[in-house]
């Protein structure tokens, strides 16, 4: 009598693979829990002790949400899956943002309360995203994706241009964390700007599965878009003469492109769902 076919999602690799995809796993959270709170931390020009301090608890905040994740904590958390949870970059642009705007320890509580406030809302809206997805079509997504990496770009550069920052030695600084912060900021800035072209990448390759042959209307909203997005790069004084409580916002890229991108995809194409390009898009991501 054969054996059922277990579907490949639920199938138990052997304890030898499944260490080095545990591994790899890790390893690519790390690469991105480390690099935000860098990034945040410098651009607040916080200690470097203190940027230690706010790296250690974004690795121990990660630990805490991929328990939360793989066993699920009551029926409203957790996916009860394998996961590893880290850091996206797409909250990078708002807060380095704040951060220029506001640097220091009172910065950071603006962007801690900021986060928390996301947080809260998120949670209230999230019964019914999956309503909304069909607003975030692959060539909304795509160009998302792509100036997330475009506009992280300067702050590799600016790394990279950089000198060294090295940490003081101290005793209660756990030391896989002090080697972090002990990096030179050059060599910071070369893994910066290959991380960051491969977001953008990524961003692209969702983009080569979108129709711009029959639909004429999408390479509009990627053009526009990115250029939105990019006004904060090529001018970043072009908000001297508005009002300063909106500097924040339209000194973000990120959120001028994903704005245009969805309402330009709205009045284009409609509210319609593209679930296979959805899906595509996903496994293309997923892949990179």
């Amino acid at each position: 009598m054969s054996m059922p076919k277990v579907d490949p999602v639920d199938e138990m690799l052997p304890p030898a693979r499944l260490a080095t995809l545990g591994l790899q796993h890790v390893l690519v959270m790390y690469a991105g829990a480390i690099a935000v709170p860098l990034i945040v931390g410098r651009a607040l020009q916080l200690s470097p002790e203190q940027v230690a301090l706010l790296i250690s608890a974004d690795l121990f905040v990660c630990g805490i949400v991929s328990l939360i994740q793989s066993f699920g904590m009551t029926k409203w958390f957790g996916v009860k899956l394998p996961v590893m949870m880290g850091v996206t970059f797409a909250s990078v642009g708002p807060m380095v943002a704040m951060a220029n705007a506001q640097p220091g320890v009172e910065g950071a509580r603006i962007i801690f309360g900021a986060i928390i406030g996301a947080g809260i809302v998120a949670m209230l809206i999230a019964p019914v995203m999956g309503r909304l997805l069909r607003f975030f079509p692959p060539v909304v997504t795509g160009t998302i994706l792509a100036i997330i990496g475009i506009s992280l770009m300067r702050v590799g550069v600016g790394w990279a241009m950089g000198g060294p920052a090295f940490l003081a030695q101290r005793t209660d600084v756990p030391k896989l964390v002090e080697m972090v912060e002990s990096v030179p900021t050059f060599v910071l800035g070369g893994a910066g700007l290959v991380m960051f072209g491969m977001v953008a990448a990524t961003g692209i390759r969702i983009l080569t599965n979108v129709d711009f042959k029959t639909n004429k209307f999408n390479l509009y909203i990627v053009a526009i878009s990115i250029g939105a997005g990019l006004i904060p790069l090529v001018a970043p004084r072009w908000t001297q003469q508005m009002a300063h409580g909106l500097h924040p916002l339209l000194e973000s890229g990120i959120l001028l492109t994903s704005i245009t991108a969805v309402v330009l995809n709205f009045y284009f194409n409609g509210g319609k769902a593209d679930e296979a390009g959805a899906i595509e898009a996903a496994k293309t991501a997923e892949a990179h």
